[in-house]
């Protein structure tokens, strides 16, 4: 590699303590301009965090179904069950109660939760769909549905129970409208070929998000506590006040940002083309007709007051490119241009040319590398009170 024009990449991690149907407007300031010619800083950049829109649907949740697989090594199984877990405290934090959450973890974890209704196998996931949602879910309700493990083309792993495949799951969907007479699910599946089930569970009135595309990866987080990164900025952007289809976005800039962008690719499927697509060319949506449903409706505003209320963490990734130097000094500001509370603001650097790791080594998932909390820092907030925060930041290059 050519050092001279190697780069480093800055990135703002904004951790809020909560915002509900607010604009945050945030701005970066740079005032590293002295390095060399290869210095590509930008002095301003911008991220808003969309309000909801005059049209919105509000479709608060009647029950969600939460469902976490395992493989026969039981790889992972730990990060598995702590997705689930996190994922069931925001569905609290939306506004369900415990009576409207069914919970199925593998066999591995049972003895690590209280909160589980049963085991992973294929028969207690059918009985879940088609005896327990319809008894919860009316005609005009939503289910919402989510699924996480390791994956593969049109399967899930469910061990001891072998593997839970796409057309399982859409014949155990179709149980539940026939039953219920309710068409209208939310189905948010994590797993590595995630996007291999959307054509199989495509139909009207649904909204599928995948955590990957076909035959790619998903990982789990490399900021502790290592939850799935998909559903970790999905969850934490809709309890923020935002859309479906907003979050979606809020999603992939959050795996983009933590250096995952090049090979995870969040899917989405709400036109019932059978056609799932990722973000437009600009990162946005909708996509080549995917998106517009899921843009328009927001599963936790104007709900009921939530069981809990957790700590919300944004994560906003603001770029700025800097040239190589030995020593790299960097001055960062974020500005808050209203009363939202937050609690923290975190820089991140990804070094250039990082790939994520290998999502076969158990050793390797949900990690990041040996210089993690070498570039890491943490912005001070000013003591003018202004609301604002800032923190100059030195780092070493690696050789």
């Amino acid at each position: 590699m050519n050092k001279k024009n190697a780069t480093k990449m800055i990135i703002l991690l904004i951790t809020l303590s909560f915002l509900q149907n607010s604009l945050l407007f945030f701005d970066f300031y740079n005032k590293n301009n002295k390095n060399n010619g290869n210095n590509k800083n930008q002095d301003i950049i911008s991220h808003e965090i969309p309000i909801s829109s005059a049209d919105a649907q509000y479709d608060c949740v009647d029950a969600w179904i939460i469902v976490g697989g395992d493989r026969s090594d039981h790889e992972a199984s730990d990060l598995v069950l702590l997705t689930t877990e996190w994922v069931y405290d925001k569905v609290l934090a939306c506004g369900s109660s415990d009576d409207d959450i069914y919970y199925i973890v593998p066999e591995i974890s049972e003895g690590d939760t209280s909160r589980e209704d049963t085991t992973t196998s294929r028969a207690n996931i059918q009985n879940a769909f088609t005896n327990w949602a319809p008894a919860k879910v009316g005609a005009n309700g939503v289910l919402g549905v989510y699924l996480h493990d390791h994956g593969g083309t049109d399967s899930m792993s469910i061990a001891p129970d072998g593997v839970y495949t796409a057309t399982n799951l859409n014949d155990d969907l179709d149980a539940f409208e026939a039953a219920s007479g309710c068409d209208r699910i939310i189905v948010i599946y994590e797993a590595c070929s995630s996007g291999s089930f959307l054509d199989d569970l495509s139909k009207s009135d649904r909204i599928i998000l995948t955590s990957s595309e076909p035959g790619y990866s998903a990982y789990w987080s490399p900021i502790p506590p290592h939850i799935s990164m998909f559903g970790e900025g999905l969850f934490n952007s809709m309890l923020a006040g935002n859309s479906i289809g907003d979050a979606f976005v809020d999603a992939q800039n959050e795996i983009n940002a933590l250096g995952y962008g090049g090979t995870q690719h969040c899917c989405i499927e709400d036109n019932h083309d059978g056609v799932g697509h990722i973000v437009n060319a600009w990162g946005q949506l909708p996509s080549t007709g995917d998106g517009n449903d899921a843009k328009n409706t927001y599963l936790c505003v104007n709900c009921p007051t939530g069981i809990i209320n957790l700590p919300t963490f944004i994560q906003v990734p603001l770029k700025s490119w800097v040239g190589y130097a030995p020593v790299i000094n960097h001055h960062v500001s974020v500005s808050i241009s209203n009363t939202t509370d937050i609690k923290k603001v975190y820089c991140r650097v990804v070094p250039e040319g990082w790939m994520p790791p290998d999502p076969l080594d158990d050793n390797a998932m949900g990690q990041w590398d040996s210089n993690e909390d070498l570039f890491r820092f943490e912005l001070s907030h000013n003591a003018d009170a202004d609301g604002n925060f800032t923190g100059f930041i030195e780092i070493i290059s690696p050789a």
